[in-house]
């Protein structure tokens, strides 16, 4: 898969019921000997948006405030970090395949949401995550 196939585009990850959203990520950008730019997201991102990066420089956390108001987070130890079978992500079967950490499944690591009670809030969160996602993959792909 060539990497404008990878891009994340909105139409894939629809926003439904004003707040629900899943913003995958692929299992590449997990390796822990990446080194991912963490200007990328310094430079998506307002200055009001708290962000908290893994090891490898990927972005872990985004909050749209201290309060942790409206919130995206990775943690691969909770249960809600995969989506199965692309439920809320509007994939080909390919691009699924692709997102896959599993090499049989269709086990998708995803952002879990958390205090995303707007529907402003969610847009602008995903739209600013797609963005951020897209860069990264221009530096790892």
């Amino acid at each position: 898969m060539n990497i404008e196939q990878l891009f994340l585009k909105k139409e894939e990850l629809p926003i439904l019921n004003e707040t629900c959203f899943q913003i995958p990520i692929h299992p590449k950008l997990l390796d822990s000997s990446l080194n991912i730019d963490k200007l990328i997201a310094q430079k998506i991102f307002p200055p009001a948006v708290e962000i908290l990066y893994m090891d490898n420089g990927l972005v872990k956390s985004f909050s749209m405030d201290k309060n942790k108001s409206g919130t995206l987070y990775f943690n691969k130890q909770e249960l809600n970090y995969k989506s199965y079978a692309c439920t809320l992500i509007n994939f080909s079967e390919e691009k699924c395949k692709e997102f896959a950490h599993e090499k049989r499944g269709s086990n998708i690591f995803v952002y879990s949401r958390q205090h995303i009670n707007t529907f402003s809030k969610a847009s602008s969160l995903r739209n600013w995550v797609i963005e951020y996602m897209n860069e990264v993959f221009k530096q790892v792909f």
